[in-house]
């Protein structure tokens, strides 16, 4: 038997064990208390291991779906050797649960791999005891105080609504005009390119700095932590992950590989975090900041407590966790910039704020390449609104058909197919059904988007299901919102990323025409399914093409 084989049966026998063990506890429990609410419906259960060989590892939203549609309801059942899985497939029965009784499902569920490779920082779950280190992930730690003062901060500079801090707003329109820049001297490296402009644009956004090259020092750190992240994405694939209290096994003892790769992992993970952050707050001292969300928080800070950045004050234990959140936070933005934490690993994607805008923008170019019908009529709106210039946010409320473009994308192929799982402490109760404490908790955003009752063909890429017949925006169609979560976990940046998609799907259009590839380019680059952990399209290629001579100088005006 070869390694992985035997790793698998290892793994098995302790989720087993475990499946065994909590089957015991559940059986002892239910005869204390009696009769209770029954189960939500699921597939047919094994004993032991429940539904565990059943649950899919590749597209399982739509596996979901199905199940929904079979068992005739939009909460469903399932049993993974012991943990019990609810999975919601309307927007109706998430909004219930995840939003209305919030307080109860916003936790996340634990994850001990991950915790070892960044407990101090990215994906920790038990962060409100980590006091003066890297607090935690703000997309991933458990719901408490440290959760509320991470929110606090992202809120202060990014408030929920649109109408967060204008001084940011250049950032993104300098990033915009750099990636037509790049279209218009390497059109086949397309993907390439919106990699490079959509991480830059987070790390000028959170800390203030520049990004000049693909080799630059700032997205260097942020590949290397993200890459060691993902090592650990896939739930399951280390024996900790099934048997928790193997985490305080140490490093040395046979067998005990595991923490070895943590350990490196994990000082790539605070490198990632703390080289930023330090010349951020450099560039505060120096007084040559410009507007960011490292900046802006640690001037606030300054006004409460003068002479901070210049005296010992980081010493006192409040001024010390003040400091370690917004390092956090920042880190949080700063890895959400990659794709690789897009569905926050497989088992629950961070502020997916910026994680998703690549694959989305990727998605915004196929559609546009399967669509030249709707592509030429979002044309002339921008043509007769914008009158040759490129556009700015203020133009967002003269364009509703190509608002509602962008809606579409995000609709049409949603990214994170199933967003951030919500983890239950205590037993619920649900339409008669029993939600049973430590379940994990999925809201289908695929199937919630691929409503027909709600988004008539859902296959076609359609922007007039978000307009009224006048050619308003229908302010009474769902925007896709399932795309960035429910409750007090939805993604905070949301705003955010809409508004840089929305700024580069729109300045792409006004200067650009994307079609078919043609025969000369074969030398296209084809961004294929695997965008870290995104539900990006399959290897695709396109043409993309100045519109005219005077398109041509108008990017080149951006320089």
């Amino acid at each position: 038997m070869n390694a992985f084989g035997s790793s698998f049966v290892v793994a098995l026998l302790g989720v087993s064990a475990a499946g065994l063990a909590a089957l015991g506890l559940r059986a002892v429990h239910r005869r204390r208390i009696g009769t209770r609410a029954p189960l939500p419906p699921g597939p047919k259960r094994l004993p032991l291991v429940g539904n565990l060989f059943d649950i899919p590892t590749e597209t399982e939203w739509e596996v979901y779906d199905k199940w929904c549609k079979e068992l005739n309801s939009d909460v469903i059942y399932l049993d993974a050797a012991g943990t019990p899985i609810i999975v919601l497939g309307s927007v109706e029965a998430a909004e219930d649960l995840l939003e209305k009784r919030s307080a109860q499902y916003s936790h996340r569920p634990p994850a001990p791999m991950l915790e070892l490779v960044g407990g101090d920082f990215m994906f920790g779950t038990f962060a409100d005891l980590h006091i003066y280190s890297h607090s935690s992930s703000t997309g991933f730690i458990r719901y408490g105080e440290t959760w509320r003062t991470h929110r606090r901060l992202f809120s202060k500079v990014f408030p929920p609504g649109k109408a967060y801090n204008t001084g940011l707003h250049q950032h993104e329109v300098t990033q915009t005009h750099d990636l037509l820049r790049r279209l218009l001297d390497s059109p086949n490296a397309f993907a390439q390119h919106l990699g490079h402009v959509v991480g830059a644009n987070i790390i000028s956004l959170a800390y203030g700095l520049d990004v000049r090259s693909a080799d630059d020092p700032y997205l260097d750190a942020m590949n290397q932590g993200i890459d060691a992240v993902t090592m650990v994405t896939m739930r399951g694939r280390f024996l900790v992950d099934n048997l928790p209290f193997l985490k305080y096994v140490p490093a040395w003892m046979p067998g005990a590989d595991f923490q070895r790769k943590a350990a490196i992992w994990r000082a790539r993970v605070e490198y990632m975090v703390d080289m930023p952050y330090t010349a951020a707050k450099k560039l505060v001292q120096e007084g040559s900041d410009r507007a960011s969300f490292v900046g802006d928080n640690i001037r606030a800070f300054c006004a409460k407590a003068p002479g901070w950045l210049d005296s010992k004050r980081a010493s006192i234990p409040a001024d010390a966790k003040w400091e370690s959140d917004l390092k956090s936070v920042a880190g949080t933005m700063f890895a959400g910039a990659s794709d690789t934490v897009c569905l926050f690993l497989a088992f629950m994607g961070s502020p997916l704020t910026m994680a998703q805008t690549r694959t989305t923008l990727v998605v915004f170019f196929l559609a546009m390449m399967k669509n030249p019908t709707v592509q030429k009529k979002a044309q002339q709106e921008i043509d007769s609104v914008l009158q040759g210039r490129l556009p700015t946010f203020t133009d967002e409320a003269n364009l509703p058909y190509t608002t509602a473009l962008v809606k579409e994308v995000f609709r049409w192929w949603p990214v994170i197919p199933i967003p951030i799982p919500h983890f239950v402490d205590d037993e619920d109760e649900y339409r008669g059904y029993r939600i049973p404490a430590g379940s994990v908790v999925l809201a289908n955003a695929w199937s919630m988007l691929r409503n027909p009752k709600v988004y008539p063909e859902p296959d076609a890429f359609k922007p007039e299901r978000f307009l009224r017949a006048d050619g308003r925006l229908n302010t009474s169609v769902p925007d896709p919102a399932p795309a960035f979560g429910f409750g007090r976990r939805i993604c905070p940046g949301q705003y955010m990323a809409t508004r840089t998609v929305w700024l580069m799907a729109v300045s792409v259009l006004s200067v650009f025409d994307i079609s078919e590839p043609r025969p000369e380019d074969a030398n296209i680059e084809h961004p294929g399914h695997n965008f870290g952990l995104a539900f990006a399209p399959p290897p695709f290629g396109c043409s993309i093409t100045p519109r005219s001579k005077e398109a041509v100088e108008v990017i080149r005006a951006t320089a």
